[in-house]
């Protein structure tokens, strides 16, 4: 049986690496010096930083059979050298195709969880391939920011839901408010508290304002203000005893005129 045995140097330009060389059990040597056209090439899709939104997923990787056979149960992970931390919040899909002809593509999709944390990383990413008489592995570092997912709060007639990069928002979204009475002063705003059920816990005229949270994201503040309620109209109420005493007074004029008259 014949062994092959991959032995490759990793060269990385714009976050391009490829097997750049392999040999096979009978001493003949191919080199290819092209990253971009290696035996298999792994190329980012951004010559720079990619942008991945928490809660979204991206193509990061194009990964291209420049082998004259096929290849198959290709498979990419993040590193292990990274901790635990990093590959919870960050993870790769399964690639679609997983096995490719000569000449085929496949791309590499990063996810980024809800509340992974926000800022640039470098990830070493691990490429394992298999064709007809040998394996292959390799290791390029790819360069991503996660970006802040998009948190909006919106009112409705009875309370308020949260959306998240436009859908649903995920568990652990919480919606908060905070108080200030009619006559405070800026310093006077209660902490920030949640919403219980659908109430917007407007029980006392003043100022609220209302925000959603997920994680260390925040959408941006809602502010309503609560009128006091209306005073009564003053009603003028006349004396029941000075009523009765103007009529009978009036009633005793009106006979005196008559006499006067006769």
């Amino acid at each position: 049986m014949i062994t092959a045995v991959l032995i490759f140097s990793l060269v990385c330009i714009h976050s391009a690496v490829s097997y750049t060389s392999a040999a096979i059990g009978n001493g003949v040597e191919l080199t290819i010096t092209d990253p971009y056209h290696g035996l298999v090439s792994f190329v980012a899709c951004s010559s720079g930083s990619l942008d991945i939104k928490q809660g979204e997923s991206n193509d990061v990787l194009i990964v291209t059979n420049n082998l004259g056979q096929g290849i198959y149960n290709l498979k990419a992970t993040i590193s292990s050298c990274h901790p635990r931390s990093v590959r919870d919040y960050l993870s790769l899909g399964s690639l679609y195709p997983d096995s490719l002809a000569p000449g085929k593509r496949s791309v590499v999709t990063l996810s980024a969880a809800d509340d992974c944390p926000v800022g640039p990383v470098t990830l070493t990413v691990a490429l394992e391939a298999e064709f007809d008489g040998g394996s292959a592995r390799v290791l390029a570092d790819l360069s991503v920011t996660v970006v802040e997912g998009q948190l909006t709060l919106l009112p409705g007639d009875d309370g308020f839901t949260a959306s998240w990069n436009g859908g649903d928002s995920p568990d652990g979204t919480v919606i908060l408010y905070r108080y200030r009475p009619v006559d405070g002063q800026e310093g006077d705003w209660t902490g920030w508290q949640e919403i219980n059920g659908a109430s917007l816990g407007e029980t006392l005229p003043g100022y609220y304002e209302y925000k959603a949270v997920l994680g260390k994201t925040e959408s941006e503040v809602i502010s309503r203000y609560v009128e006091p309620p209306a005073e009564p109209e003053d009603i003028e109420v006349l004396d029941a005893d000075a009523s009765a005493d103007g009529g009978e007074s009036g009633g005793e004029e009106s006979t005196a005129e008559n006499e006067t008259e006769k």
